[in-house]
Protein backbone atom coordinates (compact mmCIF):
# COMPACT_ATOMS: atom_id res chain seq x y z
CA UNK A 1 0.00 0.00 0.00
CA UNK A 2 1.56 3.30 -0.71
CA UNK A 3 1.97 5.88 1.71
CA UNK A 4 -0.53 8.33 0.64
CA UNK A 5 -3.13 5.51 0.72
CA UNK A 6 -2.20 4.46 4.45
CA UNK A 7 -2.34 7.91 5.44
CA UNK A 8 -5.27 8.41 7.73
CA UNK A 9 -6.69 11.60 7.03
CA UNK A 10 -9.61 10.83 9.20
CA UNK A 11 -6.98 11.04 12.10
CA UNK A 12 -5.63 14.67 10.66
CA UNK A 13 -9.67 15.79 10.58
CA UNK A 14 -10.15 14.33 14.12
CA UNK A 15 -6.96 16.05 15.49
CA UNK A 16 -7.91 19.37 13.58
CA UNK A 17 -11.21 19.12 16.15
CA UNK A 18 -9.45 18.40 19.07
CA UNK A 19 -7.17 21.15 18.68
CA UNK A 20 -9.96 23.59 17.84
CA UNK A 21 -12.26 22.30 20.79
CA UNK A 22 -9.02 22.85 23.07
CA UNK A 23 -8.75 26.11 21.88
CA UNK A 24 -12.08 27.60 22.91
CA UNK A 25 -11.58 25.72 26.27
CA UNK A 26 -9.52 28.43 26.97
CA UNK A 27 -10.21 31.69 24.92
CA UNK A 28 -14.07 31.09 25.44
CA UNK A 29 -14.42 29.58 29.16
CA UNK A 30 -11.32 28.76 30.97
CA UNK A 31 -8.75 31.62 30.90
CA UNK A 32 -11.91 34.11 31.74
CA UNK A 33 -12.76 31.95 34.76
CA UNK A 34 -9.27 31.94 36.61
CA UNK A 35 -8.86 35.85 35.43
CA UNK A 36 -6.35 35.50 32.47
CA UNK A 37 -8.90 36.78 29.77
CA UNK A 38 -11.16 39.73 30.72
CA UNK A 39 -13.35 38.90 28.03
CA UNK A 40 -16.27 36.84 29.30
CA UNK A 41 -19.01 34.78 26.71
CA UNK A 42 -22.48 34.11 26.76
CA UNK A 43 -23.46 31.13 29.21
CA UNK A 44 -24.65 28.98 26.79
CA UNK A 45 -20.89 29.57 24.51
CA UNK A 46 -19.49 28.48 28.12
CA UNK A 47 -21.76 25.41 28.70
CA UNK A 48 -20.39 24.20 25.51
CA UNK A 49 -16.44 25.52 25.84
CA UNK A 50 -16.41 24.03 28.98
CA UNK A 51 -15.96 20.69 28.52
CA UNK A 52 -12.92 20.83 25.67
CA UNK A 53 -10.54 19.52 28.24
CA UNK A 54 -11.95 16.20 26.64
CA UNK A 55 -9.67 17.00 23.73
CA UNK A 56 -6.21 16.47 25.42
CA UNK A 57 -7.04 12.53 25.77
CA UNK A 58 -8.11 12.33 21.86
CA UNK A 59 -4.68 13.93 21.21
CA UNK A 60 -2.93 11.15 23.53
CA UNK A 61 -5.21 8.31 21.72
CA UNK A 62 -3.93 9.79 18.14
CA UNK A 63 -0.20 9.61 19.19
CA UNK A 64 0.17 6.66 20.65
CA UNK A 65 -1.43 5.16 16.94
CA UNK A 66 0.22 7.95 14.85
CA UNK A 67 3.90 7.57 17.11
CA UNK A 68 3.81 3.91 17.43
CA UNK A 69 3.54 4.14 13.40
CA UNK A 70 5.97 6.36 12.31
CA UNK A 71 8.91 4.24 14.64
CA UNK A 72 7.42 0.80 12.21
CA UNK A 73 10.56 -0.11 10.54
CA UNK A 74 12.77 2.79 11.71
CA UNK A 75 16.15 2.63 13.85
CA UNK A 76 16.88 4.37 16.56
CA UNK A 77 18.63 7.50 15.14
CA UNK A 78 15.52 7.76 12.05
CA UNK A 79 13.34 7.90 14.73
CA UNK A 80 14.46 9.90 17.18
CA UNK A 81 15.93 12.42 14.33
CA UNK A 82 12.46 12.85 12.85
CA UNK A 83 10.93 13.40 15.98
CA UNK A 84 13.36 15.51 16.66
CA UNK A 85 13.24 17.80 13.39
CA UNK A 86 9.25 18.10 13.89
CA UNK A 87 8.98 19.09 16.78
CA UNK A 88 11.84 21.63 17.57
CA UNK A 89 11.96 24.51 14.89
CA UNK A 90 8.26 25.26 15.56
CA UNK A 91 7.90 24.95 19.22
CA UNK A 92 11.51 27.29 19.24
CA UNK A 93 9.91 30.02 17.47
CA UNK A 94 6.76 29.49 19.21
CA UNK A 95 8.34 29.69 22.57
CA UNK A 96 10.35 32.98 21.28
CA UNK A 97 7.31 34.69 20.21
CA UNK A 98 5.74 33.90 23.65
CA UNK A 99 8.43 35.29 25.79
CA UNK A 100 8.65 38.83 23.41
CA UNK A 101 5.23 38.87 23.39
CA UNK A 102 4.49 38.95 27.35
CA UNK A 103 7.47 40.72 28.49
CA UNK A 104 6.49 43.40 25.28
CA UNK A 105 2.82 43.62 26.72
CA UNK A 106 4.11 43.36 30.67
CA UNK A 107 1.13 40.91 31.91
CA UNK A 108 3.71 39.02 33.38
CA UNK A 109 7.88 38.74 33.88
CA UNK A 110 9.87 36.11 31.79
CA UNK A 111 13.49 35.87 32.90
CA UNK A 112 15.91 35.05 30.40
CA UNK A 113 17.08 31.76 32.33
CA UNK A 114 13.07 30.32 32.40
CA UNK A 115 13.22 31.32 28.49
CA UNK A 116 16.42 29.38 27.95
CA UNK A 117 15.32 26.24 29.96
CA UNK A 118 12.25 26.65 28.31
CA UNK A 119 13.54 26.36 25.24
CA UNK A 120 14.85 22.57 25.84
CA UNK A 121 11.43 21.53 26.25
CA UNK A 122 12.63 19.95 29.24
CA UNK A 123 11.02 22.20 31.44
CA UNK A 124 8.58 20.12 32.96
CA UNK A 125 11.19 17.24 34.11
CA UNK A 126 13.42 20.05 35.87
CA UNK A 127 10.21 21.17 37.95
CA UNK A 128 10.69 24.44 36.38
CA UNK A 129 7.96 27.26 35.33
CA UNK A 130 6.46 26.84 31.97
CA UNK A 131 6.65 29.99 29.71
CA UNK A 132 3.09 28.95 28.35
CA UNK A 133 0.89 26.25 30.73
CA UNK A 134 0.45 24.39 27.34
CA UNK A 135 4.04 23.17 27.27
CA UNK A 136 2.55 20.57 29.90
CA UNK A 137 1.75 18.49 27.45
CA UNK A 138 4.67 17.67 25.28
CA UNK A 139 6.05 16.76 28.81
CA UNK A 140 4.04 13.34 28.44
CA UNK A 141 4.69 13.00 24.73
CA UNK A 142 8.28 13.20 25.05
CA UNK A 143 7.70 10.11 27.78
CA UNK A 144 5.99 8.23 25.17
CA UNK A 145 8.81 8.79 22.72
CA UNK A 146 11.68 7.85 25.25
CA UNK A 147 10.19 4.53 25.73
CA UNK A 148 9.90 3.88 22.11
CA UNK A 149 13.41 5.52 21.46
CA UNK A 150 14.52 2.81 24.20
CA UNK A 151 12.76 -0.20 22.63
CA UNK A 152 14.45 0.58 19.44
CA UNK A 153 17.84 1.05 20.94
CA UNK A 154 17.89 -2.00 22.59
CA UNK A 155 16.16 -3.90 19.70
CA UNK A 156 12.92 -5.21 21.50
CA UNK A 157 10.15 -3.44 19.26
CA UNK A 158 8.69 -7.26 19.07
CA UNK A 159 8.26 -7.46 22.81
CA UNK A 160 7.02 -3.49 22.62
CA UNK A 161 3.40 -4.46 24.13
CA UNK A 162 5.19 -5.71 27.12
CA UNK A 163 6.74 -2.33 27.95
CA UNK A 164 2.80 -0.91 26.87
CA UNK A 165 1.54 -3.18 29.50
CA UNK A 166 4.30 -2.06 32.24
CA UNK A 167 3.31 1.68 31.46
CA UNK A 168 -0.73 0.78 31.83
CA UNK A 169 0.90 -0.89 35.43
CA UNK A 170 2.67 2.27 36.44
CA UNK A 171 -0.76 4.38 35.47
CA UNK A 172 -2.96 2.11 36.93
CA UNK A 173 -0.75 2.13 39.96
CA UNK A 174 -1.13 5.93 40.42
CA UNK A 175 -4.88 6.01 39.79
CA UNK A 176 -5.19 3.63 42.83
CA UNK A 177 -3.11 5.82 44.53
CA UNK A 178 -5.70 8.23 44.14
CA UNK A 179 -9.00 5.90 44.12
CA UNK A 180 -7.52 5.01 48.15
CA UNK A 181 -7.72 8.85 48.86
CA UNK A 182 -4.74 10.02 48.79
CA UNK A 183 -3.31 13.07 47.01
CA UNK A 184 -1.01 12.61 43.68
CA UNK A 185 1.70 15.45 43.17
CA UNK A 186 0.48 17.26 40.30
CA UNK A 187 4.04 16.43 38.49
CA UNK A 188 3.83 12.52 38.82
CA UNK A 189 0.29 12.76 37.39
CA UNK A 190 1.49 13.76 34.33
CA UNK A 191 4.42 11.88 34.42
CA UNK A 192 2.75 8.05 34.76
CA UNK A 193 -1.23 8.95 34.93
CA UNK A 194 -1.42 9.86 31.37
CA UNK A 195 0.22 6.67 30.02
CA UNK A 196 -3.39 5.07 29.26
CA UNK A 197 -4.57 7.27 26.71
CA UNK A 198 -1.17 6.91 25.06
CA UNK A 199 -1.26 3.05 25.14
CA UNK A 200 -4.96 2.95 23.68
CA UNK A 201 -3.51 4.24 20.50
CA UNK A 202 -0.70 2.25 20.20
CA UNK A 203 -2.15 -1.34 21.09
CA UNK A 204 -4.75 -0.26 18.81
CA UNK A 205 -2.04 0.21 15.75
CA UNK A 206 -0.12 -3.19 17.12
CA UNK A 207 -3.50 -4.72 16.56
CA UNK A 208 -4.12 -3.56 13.22
CA UNK A 209 -0.43 -4.28 12.65
CA UNK A 210 -1.46 -8.18 13.37
CA UNK A 211 -0.58 -8.69 16.54
CA UNK A 212 -3.89 -9.52 17.51
CA UNK A 213 -3.13 -12.08 20.11
CA UNK A 214 -4.91 -12.11 23.70
CA UNK A 215 -2.05 -9.70 25.22
CA UNK A 216 -2.77 -7.01 22.77
CA UNK A 217 -6.40 -7.65 23.10
CA UNK A 218 -6.33 -7.19 26.56
CA UNK A 219 -3.77 -4.48 26.38
CA UNK A 220 -6.34 -2.51 24.69
CA UNK A 221 -9.55 -3.58 26.71
CA UNK A 222 -7.75 -2.64 30.00
CA UNK A 223 -6.32 0.53 28.84
CA UNK A 224 -9.82 2.02 27.45
CA UNK A 225 -11.18 1.15 30.96
CA UNK A 226 -7.86 2.95 32.94
CA UNK A 227 -8.54 5.33 30.37
CA UNK A 228 -12.00 6.16 31.36
CA UNK A 229 -10.59 6.05 35.21
CA UNK A 230 -8.26 8.96 34.12
CA UNK A 231 -11.03 10.83 32.88
CA UNK A 232 -12.77 10.53 35.67
CA UNK A 233 -10.14 11.94 37.87
CA UNK A 234 -9.28 14.69 34.77
CA UNK A 235 -12.87 15.78 35.38
CA UNK A 236 -12.89 16.24 39.38
CA UNK A 237 -9.29 18.00 39.25
CA UNK A 238 -10.76 20.50 37.15
CA UNK A 239 -13.95 20.63 38.71
CA UNK A 240 -12.42 21.57 41.38
CA UNK A 241 -10.57 24.89 39.63
CA UNK A 242 -13.37 25.59 37.98
CA UNK A 243 -16.65 24.22 39.94
CA UNK A 244 -19.32 24.43 37.09
CA UNK A 245 -17.61 21.39 34.96
CA UNK A 246 -19.93 17.80 35.61
CA UNK A 247 -17.13 14.77 36.00
CA UNK A 248 -20.11 12.44 34.20
CA UNK A 249 -20.55 14.59 31.38
CA UNK A 250 -16.86 14.67 30.87
CA UNK A 251 -16.29 10.73 31.08
CA UNK A 252 -19.19 10.07 28.43
CA UNK A 253 -17.12 12.54 26.23
CA UNK A 254 -13.86 11.10 27.17
CA UNK A 255 -15.82 7.13 26.17
CA UNK A 256 -17.10 8.79 22.43
CA UNK A 257 -13.93 10.06 22.17
CA UNK A 258 -12.44 7.14 22.32
CA UNK A 259 -14.98 4.98 20.27
CA UNK A 260 -14.43 7.17 17.55
CA UNK A 261 -11.01 6.75 17.70
CA UNK A 262 -10.83 3.13 17.86
CA UNK A 263 -12.91 2.83 15.24
CA UNK A 264 -11.00 5.01 12.81
CA UNK A 265 -7.75 3.14 13.98
CA UNK A 266 -9.33 -0.32 12.90
CA UNK A 267 -10.86 0.99 10.14
CA UNK A 268 -14.40 0.41 11.03
CA UNK A 269 -14.78 4.62 10.04
CA UNK A 270 -15.96 5.63 6.47
CA UNK A 271 -12.42 6.91 4.26
CA UNK A 272 -12.04 10.48 3.62
CA UNK A 273 -10.22 11.47 0.96
CA UNK A 274 -7.37 13.28 1.06
CA UNK A 275 -7.52 17.39 0.55
CA UNK A 276 -4.87 20.06 0.13
CA UNK A 277 -6.40 21.96 2.93
CA UNK A 278 -6.31 18.53 5.24
CA UNK A 279 -2.29 18.63 4.71
CA UNK A 280 -2.43 22.66 5.93
CA UNK A 281 -4.48 22.24 8.51
CA UNK A 282 -2.12 19.17 9.88
CA UNK A 283 0.82 21.38 9.61
CA UNK A 284 -0.63 24.34 11.48
CA UNK A 285 -2.09 22.20 14.05
CA UNK A 286 0.93 22.38 16.20
CA UNK A 287 1.77 26.14 15.93
CA UNK A 288 -1.36 27.10 16.51
CA UNK A 289 -1.51 24.69 20.07
CA UNK A 290 1.74 26.26 21.37
CA UNK A 291 0.33 29.67 20.85
CA UNK A 292 -2.94 29.98 21.30
CA UNK A 293 -2.84 29.87 25.02
CA UNK A 294 -0.73 33.06 25.73
CA UNK A 295 -1.19 35.31 22.82
CA UNK A 296 -4.74 35.16 23.29
CA UNK A 297 -4.67 36.13 26.76
CA UNK A 298 -2.25 39.22 26.15
CA UNK A 299 -4.55 40.88 22.83
CA UNK A 300 -7.74 40.00 24.63
CA UNK A 301 -6.42 41.71 27.98
CA UNK A 302 -5.07 44.61 25.85
CA UNK A 303 -8.30 45.32 23.53
CA UNK A 304 -11.14 44.15 25.57
CA UNK A 305 -13.13 47.12 24.83
CA UNK A 306 -13.57 45.82 21.00
CA UNK A 307 -16.96 43.84 20.73
CA UNK A 308 -16.13 40.62 21.82
CA UNK A 309 -16.65 38.55 18.64
CA UNK A 310 -15.08 40.51 16.63
CA UNK A 311 -12.09 40.35 18.91
CA UNK A 312 -12.56 36.79 18.86
CA UNK A 313 -12.44 36.39 15.17
CA UNK A 314 -9.17 39.24 14.95
CA UNK A 315 -7.21 37.52 17.66
CA UNK A 316 -7.81 33.82 15.84
CA UNK A 317 -6.91 35.19 12.86
CA UNK A 318 -3.41 36.05 14.15
CA UNK A 319 -2.69 33.19 15.91
CA UNK A 320 -3.40 31.62 12.46
CA UNK A 321 -1.41 33.69 10.63
CA UNK A 322 1.91 33.81 12.76
CA UNK A 323 1.44 29.92 13.15
CA UNK A 324 1.43 29.96 8.89
CA UNK A 325 4.35 32.39 9.42
CA UNK A 326 6.15 29.96 11.44
CA UNK A 327 5.16 26.74 9.45
CA UNK A 328 6.53 28.54 6.11
CA UNK A 329 9.67 30.28 7.90
CA UNK A 330 10.84 28.46 10.57
CA UNK A 331 10.13 24.95 10.28
CA UNK A 332 10.42 23.79 6.71
CA UNK A 333 13.48 25.24 6.26
CA UNK A 334 14.77 24.60 9.70
CA UNK A 335 13.41 21.33 9.72
CA UNK A 336 15.47 19.03 7.24
CA UNK A 337 18.68 21.35 8.53
CA UNK A 338 18.40 19.96 12.07
CA UNK A 339 18.29 16.17 10.73
CA UNK A 340 21.59 16.81 9.13
CA UNK A 341 22.78 18.63 12.06
CA UNK A 342 21.82 15.79 14.36
CA UNK A 343 22.42 12.96 11.58
CA UNK A 344 26.58 14.65 11.41
CA UNK A 345 26.59 14.42 15.51
CA UNK A 346 25.77 11.33 15.43
CA UNK A 347 27.86 10.21 12.68
CA UNK A 348 30.74 11.46 15.24
CA UNK A 349 29.65 9.49 18.26
CA UNK A 350 29.72 6.57 16.02
CA UNK A 351 32.97 7.56 14.68
CA UNK A 352 34.21 8.15 18.10
CA UNK A 353 33.37 4.74 19.76
CA UNK A 354 34.17 2.42 16.65
CA UNK A 355 37.93 0.77 17.34
CA UNK A 356 40.27 1.48 15.01
CA UNK A 357 41.14 -1.86 13.58
CA UNK A 358 45.28 -2.17 12.55
CA UNK A 359 46.68 -2.53 9.90
CA UNK A 360 46.82 -6.11 8.59
CA UNK A 361 51.09 -7.74 9.14
CA UNK A 362 52.23 -9.55 6.24
CA UNK A 363 53.35 -12.97 7.00
CA UNK A 364 56.78 -14.38 6.46
CA UNK A 365 55.30 -16.84 4.27
CA UNK A 366 53.47 -13.78 1.83
CA UNK A 367 57.43 -12.69 1.35
CA UNK A 368 57.87 -13.41 -2.33
CA UNK A 369 61.37 -13.08 -4.28
CA UNK A 370 60.65 -9.13 -4.88
CA UNK A 371 59.13 -8.41 -1.87
CA UNK A 372 56.19 -8.56 0.72
CA UNK A 373 52.91 -9.16 -1.09
CA UNK A 374 49.88 -6.96 0.16
CA UNK A 375 47.12 -9.34 1.96
CA UNK A 376 43.85 -8.60 1.36
CA UNK A 377 41.38 -7.93 3.93
CA UNK A 378 38.15 -9.97 2.99
CA UNK A 379 36.53 -8.44 6.03
CA UNK A 380 36.09 -5.12 4.83
CA UNK A 381 37.50 -1.92 5.20
CA UNK A 382 39.32 -0.58 7.93
CA UNK A 383 36.29 2.29 9.46
CA UNK A 384 32.79 0.58 8.98
CA UNK A 385 30.79 2.77 6.83
CA UNK A 386 28.14 4.05 8.88
CA UNK A 387 24.66 4.28 6.92
CA UNK A 388 22.90 7.76 7.10
CA UNK A 389 19.28 7.39 7.82
CA UNK A 390 17.13 8.95 5.82
CA UNK A 391 15.22 11.27 7.41
CA UNK A 392 11.13 10.29 6.99
CA UNK A 393 8.46 12.98 6.52
CA UNK A 394 6.50 14.19 9.93
CA UNK A 395 3.46 12.60 11.06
Amino acid sequence: MSEAKAHRYELDLLRLLAALWVVAFHVLYGNHILGFNPVGYPKAVQAVAKYAYVAMPIFFFISGFVILSSASGRTARSFATSRLARLYPAYWACVTITFLLINTAGTRHISIADYLINMTMLEGFLFHPLVDAVYWTLQVELIFYGLVWLTLVTGQMKRFRSVLWGWTIVCALTTLVQISGHTVPNRIVVATGYGAYFVVGAAAYLYVKGDKGRSVVTLLAASSALSLVRAYFDGRSLRAMYHSINVGVGVALVAVGLVLCLAIALEHFPKVPGRPWMVWAGLLTYPVYLLHDEVSNVLFTRWHTLNRWVLLLVVMAMVVAVSWAVNVAIERPLAPRLRRVLNKGWDRVVAFRAPTRPSPTPSPAAVGPIGPVTLVDTVGPVSPAVPTAQPAPPS
